[in-house]
């Protein structure tokens, strides 16, 4: 088989360069979701779940419930938990390398439809290169965008050479990566209709061709509706159109981001508009209906110009998933534009590969460009490695935001400074005037911690009758009460909690155990502690806690086994090496007394 030496290199190259743009990456820390969906996420931790991520939600949510159906990514994250256990650095390793792959299929499909190697390869590299898209690869939540586009351009490209069963298969693995490949069977036959097949009778011949990737979407939507509770597609009416008028002005933010990359952050605090009649969405509505006639002409054209709608279309179609039409979190969020920005890199590079052809002296311009982004890329990864300063760059750049006051409140809690946790989760709540809000929980809980232990009871207990199927509340009330001496109080808490929601959180079994013991219930403590570890084998404290209640048994071999266990884990725990000697001890002893006991039965015979 002959190597084509051109595609060789500009394939190490990809590899190379997408590398040196992320290395830096590899460092940083779990941050945001990455805290519920890998770190307490009891259900990656072990392969047994694995036929359960199917049949739930992203989050594992029993009782309030989330809109993503993401299998595949929870999966991903199985498969690295299994290598690296919540070795953070494992899991930047497996996006980088995604990011990779996926800059590899934009360079041979962009290669099938222009026939350049050089459009090709700077496509690939805009794609590898821009700081648009460490949102997705340095963020590892962010692993979904990575893990669509890959499945969807494989399909693409399996269904360009005519591997049509393949090209099928791999579009279902990318609609169970993330929601957002449901509109790739509109796409496909726009592209096989518009830019594939050039007369009207092999158009009518292959029109049947398209129809499995309408069936699948349709089957996927309804596996979809029978896991969630919370199956929300479609907005109402009226945000509908309030978000669709805005999204003309988020189209200009999205070209401008890509063009000029700065101040780059997540979680941008925009609100939709409220009429049509504001300048800002009259010029973007004017605007978009220049680029829709400007693509029209280059389509009726025909010819090279032909490439410049398909960029233009693929621009279009894949941010219109992000629209406002269908029921989203975010108005406005840069790993929206990850595979769309393809579209636009498309153009760029068929527009640098015509002036290289021309003068190649033209080649210094992506390059200087590439060079650019490369460098902002780099810096930006850095501010990831930091969180505080991550979520403070957030707010110099959008000061509404909530998510970032919220995270700004767990990383005080967490450091024990719960003063300003406490400020930081009242700026979140002002922004969201809502009780049942998350950051409502958590500014209970610090008042608790901070010593007003009454008035925050008093407020949780309130919200649990307005809320009484939050199993958050009812887990936080369990271990009020725990903290009081009121055992028994706690033990009811606890059981509602995981009944509700939380019963493959092992943190809650472990809570129960150690309420049930101190209540004087062994045996049910003991069984609440082999849940907690058969959620999570790795939970170093329940396995310690079990080694004690083996140890009130006089069950000294399982104690041993137990302590042997928590320290293999972790093996900074100074108490459980001491428990761990005293249970050697005894053991000994008693070693001693079977040998004595032994002797005086052999002489007495």
């Amino acid at each position: 088989m002959k190597i084509n030496k051109q595609r060789l290199i500009a394939a190490i190259l990809i590899i190379f360069v997408g590398f040196g743009c992320y290395f830096n990456s590899l460092n940083s820390p779990f941050i945001w979701d990455d805290t519920g969906l890998i770190t307490h996420n009891s259900l990656i931790k072990d392969f047994k779940y694995a036929p359960k991520i199917f049949l739930t939600d992203l989050f594992n949510q029993k009782s309030t419930g989330n809109n993503f159906y993401r299998p595949l990514q929870s999966l991903s994250y199985m498969l690295d938990y299994h290598f690296y256990k919540l070795d953070a650095y494992g899991y930047h390793l497996t996006n980088v390398i995604l990011q990779i792959i996926v800059g590899l299929l934009v360079y041979s499909f962009i290669l099938i439809i222009s026939g350049s190697g050089l459009t090709s390869l700077l496509t690939a590299l805009f794609f590898m290169v821009h700081p648009i898209h460490v949102e997705t690869v340095t963020y590892i939540s962010g692993r979904a965008d990575i893990l669509v586009a890959l499945f969807l351009l494989l399909s693409l490209i399996l269904f360009t050479r005519g591997f049509y069963f393949i090209s099928l298969f791999s579009f279902i693995l990318a609609m169970l990566s993330k929601e957002f490949a449901l509109i790739f069977p509109v796409f496909l036959l726009f592209y096989g209709l518009g830019f594939k097949y050039n007369t009207q009778k092999s158009r009518r011949r292959n029109i049947f061709i398209y129809l499995p990737f309408f069936i699948a979407a349709s089957a996927y939507l309804c596996l979809r509706s029978l896991v969630l509770t919370n199956n929300a597609i479609l907005p109402s009416l009226d945000m509908i159109f309030k978000n669709s008028v805005f999204f003309t002005k988020t189209i200009f933010l999205y070209l401008m981001t890509l063009f000029l990359p700065v101040n780059l952050h997540m979680s941008y605090a925009f609100k939709p508009a409220d009429t049509i009649l504001e300048a800002g969405i009259i010029l973007s509505v004017l605007g978009v209906i220049l680029l829709i006639i400007v693509g029209a002409k280059a389509f009726i054209k025909g010819g090279k110009s032909r490439l410049f709608s398909f960029g233009l279309f693929w621009f279009f179609l894949f941010l219109l998933p992000y629209s406002g039409i269908f029921a989203i979190n975010a108005y406005f969020a840069e790993h929206f534009c990850y595979m769309s920005s393809i579209g636009i890199f498309f153009i760029a590079a068929l527009a640098f590969s015509r002036l290289i052809k021309i003068k190649e002296i033209f080649i210094f311009i992506p390059a200087v460009l590439i060079t650019m982004y490369t460098f902002i890329t780099v810096e930006y990864n850095f501010i990831w490695r930091n969180p505080k300063l991550f979520y403070l760059r957030i707010l110099k750049f959008s000061p509404n935001s909530y998510h970032a006051y919220n995270n700004l409140g767990v990383i005080e809690e967490e450091r024990g400074n719960y003063k300003k946790a406490q400020d930081y989760y009242l700026k979140a709540l002002n922004l969201r005037v809502d009780n049942k809000d998350p950051a409502f929980l958590s500014l209970i809980r610090v008042i608790y911690l901070d010593g007003k232990e009454d008035a925050a009871m008093v407020q949780l207990e309130d919200f649990i009758q307005e809320y009484p199927r939050s199993h958050v509340a009812w887990a936080s009330l369990g271990s009020m009460y725990a903290n009081k001496g009121e055992y028994l109080k706690a033990i009811d808490a606890y059981n509602k909690s995981l009944e509700l929601g939380s019963y493959l959180e092992p943190k809650y079994h472990y809570f129960l155990g150690v309420a049930l013991w101190k209540s004087g219930q062994l045996d049910l403590a003991i069984k609440e502690l082999k849940l907690a570890i058969d959620i999570d084998n790795d939970y170093a404290l329940a396995h310690h806690m079990l080694g004690v209640l083996y140890w009130h048994k006089d069950d000294y071999n399982a104690s041993k086994r137990e302590f042997d266990a928590a320290l293999r884990i972790d093996s900074g725990l100074v108490e459980t090496g001491a428990w761990l000697k005293k249970v050697s001890q005894a053991l000994e002893e008693n070693q001693d007394t079977r040998f004595l006991k032994n002797v005086i039965k052999k002489g007495k015979k």
